[in-house]
């Protein structure tokens, strides 16, 4: 992030008289290092100092640099510092700082503008934040406003390839700046509605539609020997033959791309995906790095169950299943040793001790422990509703496709279309993977395909669109399932029904505590979401906290819930799981004028020096009205009002 960037910056040009071995590690003896701080009165700029120093801790940093702000408040020095260090921390942690920098606004510290440009930048207002750049002359910040404002000769002029390649999206190179300035490119890359040369292989390239004539068009250019003949030609027929489930010929262009510029990395990359192999980025002539290259490779490591990648240049998404995976392997230790202990004891359920450590050796991999888990499970096991989930686990291990038709359950036969269906050499797998980001063909792939699974991520797919009527429809021909009828239940939530939907998902709830089915956490969601769109949010608390599982999603509606009605029970149910609401109950709790209630809480919670400035303010409002009513009082005797 670029705000965590900006306040080491700021922290790098301070001198600090401490050292981090003045600072207790444990929070109670810190709290008590800070209540000593207060009592021996120490200076603005030692507390500061102390704050920088922990800087790795953003708690910390901020109540030491709150201190610090007071201190210099009653003090009444002109010390800035510590409001401006406040800003960039909180501005670090996307934390609103609007309040902070109106005390700022007459401040000519450049640090004070930068901080300024990048809070307007993160509120979209490009204009006043390339003014607050342009103050300081500060070039980055005034390039990127550039790019958002698509002052596209700005942008050139800035001569910095980083930036004008994000004017080209779809070039891996490095960028020529002359060539942007081509109408045809304009016209490519979406920057202009006009070209010059309708033969402009630019043109060609943004009108391709991988049809049968444009594969023509590019094949001739390349048979012709044409003077335009770019790298790019070889991979765009690549490309084609690729979509097409045509590998073979798809891999021989991409190698004719390749031939022509060995550098060229979009051929490279899909090449390794054709012949699953990682690329080999030290034989690539580039100081770049591109995200989508470490996300291939990271996944040709997982196929390898190698979990000791070095993850740290890949996307979010490809970082997030690594950190999975590693604490799954953590847990799964973990696990296994636990389990087995109490393997042998008489207090737990012998069979379900079995099944779960099935589960985390097949977690693990090892399924050979996993096969003979799964089967002791099933020896072991006197319950009938068990059974089939017992067979399921022990024959998707085993991959046995025939015995697994036999069971009767939802998940058997989505497992059996996800792993053997295929339609026009588009694998089931790939459709599912591209739903969220090319919705046209899995909904291609989908609509052509009538197995229960399909049906239901084409139901999904429909939702997306907003074609709610379409997904019902859908929904009703497979209402046994009880997947689709939480699909049915959402497209009814969608069109306003709200009601239909929580009888339908009540329906299906019952159903699956039966079974004591894993999906019923997914369906406490729907229902949360449900009871929350009918304004019903003691109910939809009640299923949110019910979910047991962490989840972002799950906390940013509590948090919703909370803000919205300010109830002080609602806050109080919600905090053991969100912590943060605890300084939000602190408000509410000043805002009903139960000033001692707040701040007992607070202090039991270490937070009153950090909220002191929200005490002082309640406080001073609550004197002066005091004041006003008094004088008011004053003003009838002396009318005799």
């Amino acid at each position: 992030m670029i705000f965590i960037k900006f306040f080491i910056i700021i922290l790098s040009m301070n001198k600090s008289n401490f050292t981090l071995l003045d600072i207790p590690e444990s929070d109670e003896a810190f709290n008590e290092f800070c209540n000593d701080l207060i009592q021996y009165n120490a200076s603005t700029e030692e507390l500061k100092d102390l704050g920088l120093l922990c800087k790795d801790n953003y708690e910390r940093a901020i109540r030491l640099l709150h201190m610090a702000l007071t201190n210099a408040l009653n003090d009444k020095e002109e010390n800035k510092e510590p409001l401006i260090l406040l800003c960039a921390i909180y501005e670090d942690r996307n934390t609103d700082t609007s309040n902070l920098l109106k005390k700022l606004k007459n401040s000519e510290d450049p640090r004070v503008s930068i901080l300024k440009g990048f809070h307007y930048y993160k509120a979209e207002a490009y204009d006043d934040a390339k003014f607050e750049f342009s103050k300081i002359n500060y070039t980055k910040g005034i390039n990127l406003c550039n790019l958002k404002l698509r002052e596209i000769e700005e942008v050139e002029a800035a001569n910095d390839t980083i930036l004008c390649s994000f004017i080209d999206s779809k070039k891996w190179k490095e960028v020529d700046v002359s060539k942007v300035c081509s109408q045809d490119y304009l016209y490519r890359i979406g920057k202009s509605e006009t070209y010059e040369d309708e033969k402009s292989i630019d043109v060609i390239l943004a009108n391709l539609k991988f049809t049968e004539d444009e594969l023509n068009v590019l094949l001739s250019l390349k048979n012709d020997n044409s003077e335009i003949y770019t790298a790019e030609i070889d991979y765009s027929i690549g490309k084609i033959y690729h979509l097409r489930g045509e590998y073979d010929n798809a891999a021989y262009y991409y190698k004719e791309s390749l031939n022509a510029d060995s550098n060229y990395l979009p051929s490279y990359l899909n090449l390794s995906k054709i012949n699953d192999t990682p690329v080999d980025i030290t034989k690539l002539n580039t100081k770049d790095h591109y995200a989508a290259i470490f996300d291939h490779n990271a996944l040709i490591a997982l196929k390898k169950f190698n979990f000791n990648f070095d993850y740290s240049k890949c996307s979010s998404e490809i970082k997030s299943i690594f950190k999975v995976v590693d604490a799954c392997e953590k847990v799964c230790i973990k696990g296994i040793e636990l389990l087995e202990e109490y393997l042998n004891s008489d207090v737990f359920d012998r069979t379900s001790l079995e099944n779960n450590l099935g589960v985390l050796y097949s977690k693990k991999f090892d399924e050979f422990n996993a096969v003979r888990m799964f089967t002791d499970a099933l020896n072991s096991n006197r319950d009938p509703k068990k059974e089939n989930y017992l067979k399921y686990n022990l024959y998707l291990i085993e991959k046995d496709w025939d015995k697994m038709k036999t069971l009767e359950l939802e998940e058997a036969k989505y497992q059996i279309a996800f792993n053997n269906n295929k339609c026009g050499g588009f694998p089931m797998l790939e459709a599912y993977s591209l739903m969220d980001t090319e919705r046209s063909k899995s909904l291609a792939y989908f609509t052509n395909s009538n197995d229960l699974f399909s049906s239901l991520c084409l139901s999904h797919l429909m939702i997306q669109e907003g074609r709610l009527d379409d997904s019902i429809d859908i929904c009703m021909k497979h209402s046994k399932s009880y997947f689709a009828i939480n699909n049915l239940a959402i497209s009814n939530a969608k069109k306003g029904f709200v009601d239909n939907a929580i009888r339908l998902l009540l329906q299906v709830k019952r159903t699956l505590l039966i079974n004591n089915h894993p999906f019923i956490g997914s369906l406490y969601v729907n229902l949360g979401n449900c009871y929350y769109m009918n304004n019903e949010y003691d109910e939809a608390i009640n299923y949110y906290l019910k979910t047991n599982t962490m989840s972002d999603y799950v906390d940013r509606m509590l948090i919703s819930i909370c803000y919205k009605t300010k109830y002080i029970e609602y806050v109080e149910r919600c905090i053991d799981r969100i912590p943060d609401l605890k300084k939000y109950k602190i408000e509410i709790l000043l805002t009903s004028k139960k000033f001692q209630e707040a701040r007992d809480f607070a202090k039991s919670e270490s937070l009153y020096d950090e909220m002191i400035d929200s005490f002082k303010a309640v406080e001073e409002d609550e004197i002066e009205l005091k004041k006003q009513i008094k004088e008011m009082e004053e003003y009838r005797k002396k009318k005799n009002i």
